[in-house]
């Protein structure tokens, strides 16, 4: 089967994944969101679980253990984040008197989903939609 010149054409000229205008406007809803944030970052006390993950950071020497911890306190928290804490804490050796830097985890992952989001969206639902769906995100 023989394809036209014009469907020939159409062939040639698939859109790429991220146009420029994609590019542009995904990494401008990055940037604001990474704003939003990280705004005050160090200015607001601290809350309930970030309390608990820092103490049980603090008391616990092994994984298993600081997991064993929030299984007896149900924590509403999921596991991967626990790993994710326990991982940078103990890998980079950071003290735990500096609660900023568990909030900036936070923030990456906050930014990390907002990228997953819109290329979940885009594939669903379309480009439009997931512009807007990331930017009310």
């Amino acid at each position: 089967m023989k394809l036209s010149e014009t469907e020939l054409q159409n062939e040639n000229q698939k859109q790429p994944y991220f146009s420029a205008v994609d590019t542009l406007s995904l990494l401008t809803i990055l940037v604001i969101g990474f704003i939003l944030r990280s705004y005050r970052i160090g200015s607001l006390s601290l809350w309930i679980d970030e309390f608990v993950t820092t103490y049980k950071l603090y008391l616990s020497p092994s994984f298993d253990e600081f997991l064993s911890f929030f299984n007896v306190y149900h924590s509403d928290q999921v596991p991967l984040s626990h790993l994710i804490y326990y991982s940078i804490f103990h890998l980079f050796s950071i003290p735990l008197a500096n609660i900023e830097i568990l909030r900036w985890v936070s923030v990456f992952i906050g930014v990390i989903n907002l990228l997953l989001f819109f290329i979940f969206v885009k594939l669903s639902l379309g480009r439009r939609t997931a512009l807007l769906a990331t930017f009310l995100f």
